[in-house]
C-alpha cells in the first residue's frame, strides 16, 4: 500500500466513525519531523457532541511493527492540544513509542493556565470499541486517546502504573474535558 493509502484509510477510518468531516489544522511553529503527509484533524461536534476532537493522521508509517495514531477531545479549539499532539508525535517518531497506559509528558500545558501538562494514553472509551482498531490487510492501526492530566496524577501513574490511575480517574468525579481542574494530590 502506498503511504498516501495509508493515510486515507486512517482518515476514513475516522470520518466513518464520528460521521463528519474533518478540518485540517495547522501545525504551530512549523511541522516537526514527521512522516510525509502527517496532519492534525479536528472532528468538530462529531456524532453531535459538544466536543471537537482532534486527531493524528500519519503518526506512523505502514512499515512500522506497531501503527498507533491518537486523539484527545476539547470543547474548543486551542493551540496547545494541536502542539500536544505533535509533540507526541515527534518523540512517538524519535523512538518513544507511545502505548496505551503510558503516562507522556507533553511539555507544557493543553490549555492556558491549565495544569493538565501530561497525558495517560487510554483506549478510547469515550467513542467505543470501534475506533480503536483498523485494520489493514497489512496489519492493524491502534488509535489510542490521550487524556490530560496534571503533574501529581502523572507521578501516581508512573509510580503505581498507568491502569491504577485510569482507575482513580474513573472512581473520582474525573472531568477529562475541565483544563483548570486540580487534579488529586
Amino acid at each position: 500500500m502506498r503511504r498516501e493509502d495509508y493515510l486515507i484509510r486512517i482518515r476514513r477510518h475516522y470520518e466513518t466513525h464520528w460521521q463528519t468531516e474533518p478540518v485540517v489544522v495547522p501545525l504551530p511553529g512549523g511541522p516537526p519531523a514527521l512522516p510525509d503527509g502527517f496532519s492534525i484533524l479536528c472532528f468538530d461536534k462529531p456524532r453531535g457532541h459538544p466536543v471537537s476532537v482532534y486527531t493524528t493522521c500519519g503518526m506512523s508509517r505502514l512499515e512500522d511493527p506497531r501503527r498507533i495514531e491518537l486523539h484527545l477531545s476539547a470543547r474548543a479549539a486551542q493551540n496547545g492540544v494541536v502542539s500536544a499532539l505533535a509533540s507526541l508525535a515527534g518523540r512517538h517518531r524519535d523512538g518513544l513509542a507511545t502505548d496505551v497506559h503510558q503516562v507522556v509528558d507533553v511539555g507544557g500545558p493543553w490549555w492556558p493556565g491549565s495544569r493538565c501538562s501530561q497525558g495517560l494514553v487510554a483506549p478510547p472509551y469515550l467513542w467505543g470499541p470501534a475506533i480503536e482498531w483498523l485494520h489493514l490487510r497489512e496489519g492493524s492501526v491502534r488509535c489510542l486517546w490521550i487524556i490530560p492530566i496534571t503533574p501529581e496524577e502523572a507521578d501516581f501513574g508512573r509510580k503505581s502504573g498507568g491502569e491504577a490511575l485510569e482507575a482513580r480517574l474513573q472512581d473520582g468525579s474525573f472531568d477529562y474535558l475541565d483544563p483548570g481542574r486540580a487534579g488529586f494530590a
